[in-house]
């Protein structure tokens, strides 16, 4: 449980990134998130890096990106030179983002069991 207060105090942004990505660019798309991780890492600023593909329609994938800044200081990350790799590996597919967006944390993540 203490675990969790400490989610709760702690300025998290969660950025969402949804693309579309053609089937023949699959490989090169995961080749692409798999160099921004480690450039993430590197930014000392990223806590969590998530890439999920949709079993519903294997086009569509959903980056998260988890911040330990607040949404304004995020912005001024995003223009330093600490995220200029992460930039140049993701920016060829720029074209296949559908939408993106900043989340902060509402509720924890987990489930409640009955006791």
């Amino acid at each position: 449980m203490e675990h969790s207060q400490g989610w709760r105090k702690r300025q998290m942004v969660n950025e969402i990134i949804r693309y579309r990505i053609e089937p023949d660019r699959a490989g090169e798309f995961l080749r692409a998130c798999n160099k921004a991780k480690k450039d993430l890492g590197e930014t000392g600023h990223c806590v969590r890096y998530d890439l999920a593909r949709c079993a519903n329609t294997p086009d569509d994938y959903l980056m998260l990106i988890g911040w330990d800044v607040s949404d304004r200081r995020l912005q001024a990350l995003r223009l330093s030179r600490d995220l200029e790799r992460f930039r140049d590996s993701i920016e060829p597919f720029s074209p296949d983002v559908l939408a993106t967006g900043c989340y902060e944390r509402v509720l924890l993540s987990g489930v409640e069991t009955a006791e």
